[in-house]
């Protein structure tokens, strides 16, 4: 419907297109999920990036999934986040990572850098790598 209004109104034209893109996929591992369910009563649902002591921590609190990956694609990633987990649900997520420049567009986001004699998180590319479910 929108389509067709952009096509009177604007002359617009559409083509469709296949191409391959890079994407993340969030899945669940061999061993199966160890995701810590949300609580029904729980904390009201919410995502965000704090400073941690080793670096940043990322969080989902009474999540869904889909809320997750979507934070992921908007905020943290440059490209896709896809959701294969099948995952139903809500659930509390933390993540502890040493942010760099492949994350956030390349933007800092204020999380200072460790202390001395204090060992950092694991870095972005094991956070890209991993499975965490």
């Amino acid at each position: 419907m929108i389509r067709k209004l952009l096509a009177d109104r604007f002359q617009l034209k559409f083509h469709h297109d296949k191409r391959e893109l890079s994407a993340f996929v969030l899945t669940v591992g061999k061993d199966g999920a160890k995701l810590k369910p949300g609580q029904p009563n729980g904390n009201l649902h919410g995502i965000g990036i704090q400073a941690a002591p080793t670096g940043a921590l990322m969080f989902a609190n009474n999540s869904p999934i889909p809320a997750f990956t979507s934070f992921l694609q908007s905020i943290v990633f440059d490209r896709p986040v896809v959701d294969q987990t099948g995952l139903t649900g809500k659930y509390d997520i933390t993540v502890t990572f040493t942010p760099d420049d492949s994350l956030f567009n390349g933007q800092p986001i204020g999380v200072p850098k460790p202390a001395d004699g204090v060992e950092p998180a694991p870095g972005s590319s094991r956070l890209s790598s991993s499975s965490w479910g």
